[in-house]
């Protein structure tokens, strides 16, 4: 699907693939069942069909017990580099009998509601500067960003054991910020990383997404692409959920700082009093959705970077330090200093 055709849900659902073979390495590791799958609201039958999707809430979790329980944030990113294409079902076996990296990639664009309903693919700008981009649309206060990691570990390490030589990007980007371990994360993936950006992205040279895979199958190929046209045929559409259309047009504008809702609504190609009676009718407003995702993404600038609190009120669209300051100790009865302590204990 293109850019910005997809549809946004309040229930976001993954391929439990990454949830499963995550949960049973860290199970190797030496933790129990219990400890790995506490407040997922998952259980590990409930993640043993590759191609099941599941709830992504769930599975972020069972990533943030994994960084809990070892005492290591790049866990996931380790994990990533044991995996193998053969492990994730259906968009698995069509990686391994694609022709190269430019058709792996472009099967996932093309396929990427069969493995996830929340997450955007572009690719746009592959053929002329061999980069691609992917963002999951889901609410504010889900931080997908060691997620996203660990998928990017995966999709070096697979791809590179399918090739006669390694391929690496010449950069990548997250959306996500990282206060700690950048530099080991940047060794780790073999290439320069940026954090903050509006997009998660690999960016390869040209020629290089052209190398030919050794497991290339062109007749399996096309047999699976069948199987995939299916799949995605008989995928539910789901209507989009306004409060995430909403946070996501507001993340858009948030550092003009003309987050308005007559700004907000006509982005969205809808009159101010429209987009009123349609939050309204799902009981809530837009002052309160600003607010909520305010809040959401200032908790998350909080614990994840060494952002100054001028800074964090720029990105948020406040004016001065003390607008933000004080919508702050509003919402959660701290400073945003007290906030940054209480989160990284």
């Amino acid at each position: 699907m293109r850019c910005g055709e997809r549809m946004i849900q309040s229930s976001p659902k993954h391929a439990s693939a990454m949830g499963r073979d995550f949960s049973e390495y860290v199970i190797g590791l030496g933790f129990s069942e219990a400890e790995v799958f506490a407040n997922t609201g998952l259980t590990r039958e409930d993640l043993q069909d590759s191609d099941q999707l599941a709830d992504l809430r769930g599975l972020l979790k069972i990533v943030e017990n994994g960084i809990r329980l070892t005492g290591d944030d790049l866990v996931a990113v380790r994990w990533g580099q044991t995996r193998r294409f053969a492990n994730l079902g259906l968009m698995g076996y069509l990686g391994r009998s694609s022709k190269d990296i430019h058709c792996i990639v472009s099967n996932l664009a093309r396929y990427g509601q069969i493995f996830s309903s929340a997450m955007e693919v572009d690719v746009t700008l592959l053929d002329k500067e061999g980069l691609f981009r992917w963002r999951f649309d889901t609410p504010a206060e889900l931080e997908v960003g060691r997620f996203v990691e660990a998928q990017v570990s995966q999709f070096l390490n697979g791809t590179n054991r399918l090739l006669p030589r390694v391929v690496l990007p010449k950069q990548i980007t997250f959306a996500h910020r990282r206060k700690h371990n950048a530099a080991e994360l940047e060794k780790l993936l073999g290439c320069p990383i940026s954090f903050g950006a509006q997009w998660n992205s690999l960016q390869y040279r040209v020629a290089d997404l052209d190398v030919p895979l050794m497991t290339s199958d062109e007749g399996l190929h096309k047999i699976l692409q069948a199987h995939a046209d299916l799949v995605l045929a008989q995928r539910p559409q789901n209507r989009p959920d306004i409060e995430l259309v909403v946070e996501k047009a507001i993340s858009d504008r948030m550092a003009t700082g003309q987050t308005s809702v007559s700004h907000v609504a006509r982005d969205l190609g809808m009159s101010a009093r429209t987009l009123a009676r349609r939050l309204e009718d799902a009981n809530t407003t837009y002052q309160t959705v600003l607010s909520n995702f305010r809040r959401a993404m200032a908790d998350r600038y909080l614990k994840n970077s060494d952002m100054s609190q001028s800074e964090i009120a720029f990105l948020l669209g406040y004016s001065d330090v003390s607008s933000f300051a004080s919508a702050f100790k509003r919402w959660t009865g701290q400073s945003p200093g007290e906030r940054r302590q209480s989160l990284l204990q």
